[in-house]
């Protein structure tokens, strides 16, 4: 169900595992990747609605990630996390400028609101309360 699926993306098991229960949780589905590399993969085998990459991983960064993808399918929905704040440097042009960035910590409210605008409300609805404001990883999200 590409439709409705997320792809996340981060070295981190532990915040993926966070980040997937979460979308999940507002009935998304997801697919996992611990590098870039091996979201590419995945990417091209499932064609999910969105990716949500960390920035600094090994094998291939989200950068290059993001680039890779945009070369692949110009369409594709593209999430940046990151830790450091000079996360705007690092996408300047137009092959690596991100739908939207999560700088860490954020909290699930700010991942579903960007994600929810990014996938214009694939998500089924649920009749589950939204989790409470708890942060995620190491912020504030926002959207280009």
């Amino acid at each position: 169900m590409p439709g409705n699926t997320i792809l996340i993306v981060d070295d981190d098991a532990t915040l993926r595992r966070v980040l997937c229960a979460a979308i999940n949780w507002f009935g998304f589905g997801t697919l996992e990747a611990e590098d870039g590399e091996q979201a590419l993969d995945i990417y091209l085998r499932e064609r999910p609605c969105l990716v949500i990459t960390d920035i600094y991983m090994p094998k291939m960064n989200g950068i290059h990630l993001l680039r890779t993808l945009r070369r692949n399918d110009p369409n594709c929905k593209v999430v940046l996390i990151t830790g450091g704040t000079n996360y705007w440097q690092l996408a300047q042009d137009r092959d690596s400028r991100p739908d939207g960035f999560l700088t860490k910590p954020f909290t699930v409210t700010e991942l579903m609101a960007l994600v929810r605008s990014l996938t214009a409300e694939r998500a089924v609805a649920t009749a589950s309360p939204e989790p409470a404001g708890e942060q995620i990883g190491q912020g504030r999200s926002t959207s280009t």
